[in-house]
């Protein structure tokens, strides 16, 4: 049973489910999981699985959910995207991008430095509450949708800004206290010879955290395709009946539904499943793995290289999860490409240039029409803003 490549003395040698296993095994008399005497092509594997593969990842990461962040602000500074519906991609482009900065610093702290024990219950307990927030934030997003559909007349009174910034911030506080619990568990049963408040084993710490949060994970990733596909299910047979009975019909049974239901498109519902579905599945399956392989302290003892291995894999589809998104969002959504065309043609119409020649056409325009008081100023906004006024984008 060959050691791993930790900075502490020895990992386990007084936890009481090893103890016993020691005992139970003769060939675990001499094991122990030590830090000097780890074999180099161990230690090389794990510091590249750990900190050398994710350091790129976590740059593209933080380049992409910068952009969109900063195009979002945009688009909700100037009113162009709803604020219900982008105030939870907002929050977890925002989520991300932190993520992403800390994840960077951690690589590198790795990368130069040896493999710290520190640095690994950091680094799982970064991601996985970036994961957990962006769960929840894609549940509530699709819940959004979903009541939109299915309860049209009602949607506006039922979700408010209040109750979008409410989800969000209740998100983020369980997300964060979830991922502080097991970052304190983790190092508890890591660190055996810590024995308050309680008394952290592999047995009561470590295999009820790999099955918990993996049956939580595979749970959220149900619900949201199974929101998914309820809603594209409503859609499909609500453009169904629209082509049947024609507009006229739908509109004198649903009228307040007619301008809330063509902005949800059976395409734009399809990509951001699949999306959603490639980027976590991955997550999922090691999840999986997780429960069923390592739902034990002696499977967890036994195989303990293998574990770490796979967590290593599970931070590399956190990160490609945190860009992937993202960049589905881009490719489906017109209304983002359309803030940043507006923005560009803003920034070309505020040029010194631009503002002389629109003053120009504006004092001829008025003195053309000087019996109306206020047409120069009521033109002149006109002309400056007159490229933000192309066509408006799906919703």
């Amino acid at each position: 049973m060959e050691p791993l490549a930790f900075n502490e003395n020895f990992i386990f040698v007084n936890d009481s489910c090893f103890l016993s296993l020691r005992a139970k095994y003769v060939h675990l008399a001499n094991f122990t999981i030590s830090a000097n005497v780890t074999p180099l092509r161990e230690r090389k594997s794990l510091h590249r699985i750990f900190f050398v593969a994710p350091l790129p990842m976590a740059i593209v990461s933080l380049i992409v959910n910068v952009a969109f962040s900063a195009v979002v602000l945009t688009g909700l500074r100037i009113r162009r995207l709803p604020f219900k519906l982008y105030s939870f991609l907002l929050a977890r482009s925002l989520s991300d991008s932190t993520g992403a900065v800390a994840a960077t610093a951690l690589t590198l702290l790795g990368i130069f430095t040896s493999f710290n024990l520190r640095f690994f219950v950091a680094f799982d307990v970064l991601l996985f509450m970036t994961s957990w927030f962006s769960s929840c934030q894609m549940l509530s997003v699709v819940a959004l949708k979903l009541i939109s559909v299915a309860r049209p007349l009602q949607c506006r009174k039922l979700v408010t800004i209040r109750l979008c910034l409410s989800m969000i911030g209740i998100s983020s506080v369980g997300a964060a206290a979830c991922a502080f619990l097991f970052g304190f568990l983790w190092t508890f049963a890591l660190n055996p010879t810590w024995t308050w408040p309680i008394r952290c084993t592999v047995a009561n710490c470590l295999a009820p955290i790999i099955s918990y949060a993996s049956a939580a994970e595979m749970l959220a990733y149900c619900s949201v395709l199974l929101l998914y596909f309820t809603t594209l299910v409503i859609m499909y047979r609500v453009q169904q009946y629209c082509d049947y009975d024609g507009l006229n019909s739908f509109r004198s049974k649903g009228a307040a539904s007619i301008t809330a239901l063509p902005g949800i498109s059976l395409r734009k519902l399809g990509v951001c499943m699949c999306g959603y579905a490639v980027s976590y599945f991955p997550l999922v399956t090691l999840g999986a793995i997780f429960f069923i392989s390592y739902d034990t302290c002696e499977k967890i003892i036994f195989q303990w290289y293998s574990l770490v291995y796979l967590q290593g894999w599970v931070r590399i589809f956190l990160l490609i999860r945190a860009i992937v998104e993202p960049l589905v969002n881009f490719y489906i959504d017109r209304k983002l490409w359309l803030v940043i065309k507006q923005y560009a043609c803003y920034r070309s119409e505020s040029t010194p240039a631009s503002i002389n020649r629109d003053r120009s056409i504006n004092s001829a325009i008025a003195s053309r029409h000087a019996s109306a008081v206020n047409a120069p100023d009521a033109l002149e906004i006109v002309n400056l803003n007159y490229c933000l006024t192309d066509e408006k984008g799906d919703s």
